[in-house]
């Protein structure tokens, strides 16, 4: 969403992204860990706030003040504006906004380094939180093509408008993700590597490193039955790509490590585990859900609907 919304920041943050990677895979150094991406857009910066402190990267540099993040200004002449820069593949492909801060400025996640991401709270809040996620990681700008999943009924209408997206059963879903593990972590074992975000600067297939998200919403059909078998896939080590989305209630088994977002405020304000960050989540309600819907059905159509004709045709 915000790829259309405020595209010169996200073009920003991507390149930012790609230079980093790029001056990683000449150094051989690996990808680090992020708890949360803070994007600003007047002015335009980038900060990247690490799950563990450690010397910044070009085109990065360290805050003074706060150990841990990094910052990145759109001015800076490590971005090298101009340069046509190599192909490189997306290094954290699970990235998603969550909401904005208390300046305005867009928080973004990712889902790879999270793991499991379980909503909670208040049903029809949670809903609106759990299909605005949805929405952006099936349009994202972070990864092509991202596989995703969705058990259960919400949502499920972006697979008809969206490649690479599937409504599966619990048990087919968790049989898929459990069998895309473990190829995954038999080649990090053989390559002594413990995450694929510390592999994908180096490996000379990258793509195979492209993670996979399922969503998950089935209390009636299924009674998230399978659901701990989702998360417990992916609390295994070493990590794999896989990352689950859940819209549950507090009761559903989840694995030490997940973050678990309370829907319930008032404001929709809530703070991020870890940093502790407070975010004003995203809410998409079901009359906006339904307007997207009709854009991406719109916009995939091959279908070629002449004009109207004028009422006053030239001579």
């Amino acid at each position: 969403m915000h790829s259309v919304r405020i595209p010169d920041s996200v073009q920003f943050l991507r390149r930012a992204l790609a230079l980093l990677t790029m001056t990683l895979k000449a150094d051989g150094g690996e990808l680090p860990a992020l708890e949360a991406v803070v994007l600003s857009r007047r002015p335009t910066y980038v900060e990247l706030h690490l799950a563990q402190p450690r010397p910044p990267v070009a085109p990065f540099t360290a805050d003074p003040d706060r150990p841990g993040v990094w910052r990145c200004e759109a001015s800076s002449a490590a971005l090298r504006p101009g340069e046509k820069l190599e192909p490189v593949v997306e290094p954290y492909p699970g990235l998603v906004s969550l909401g904005w801060d208390q300046e305005g400025r867009i928080v973004l996640i990712d889902l790879e380094y999270v793991g499991v991401l379980h909503l909670t709270g208040d049903a029809e809040r949670g809903r609106y939180l759990y299909q605005a996620l949805a929405t952006e990681l099936a349009t994202t700008a972070f990864a092509r093509r991202l596989p995703l999943a969705f058990v259960g009924r919400t949502a499920t209408e972006l697979t008809g408008v969206v490649l690479n997206s599937r409504a599966l059963p619990a048990d087919r879903a968790a049989s898929d993700v459990r069998a895309l593990a473990a190829v995954q972590r038999t080649r990090l074992q053989s390559l002594g590597i413990d995450s694929p975000r510390s592999a994908r600067p180096h490996d000379q297939e990258p793509a195979s490193w492209l993670g996979q998200v399922v969503l998950c919403h089935d209390t009636r059909a299924a009674d998230l039955s399978d659901v701990p078998l989702l998360v417990d896939t992916r609390a295994a080590w070493p990590q794999s790509t896989m990352s689950v989305v859940a819209l549950a209630p507090d009761g559903v088994p989840m694995p030490s490590g997940a973050w678990t977002l309370n829907c319930s405020a008032q404001d929709d304000l809530v703070l991020l585990p870890g940093s502790g960050m407070p975010v004003r989540l995203h809410q998409l309600d079901d009359v906006g859900f339904a307007d997207v819907i009709e854009l991406l059905t719109i916009g995939h159509s091959t279908e070629d609907v002449p004009g109207p004709y004028p009422a006053n045709p030239p001579q």
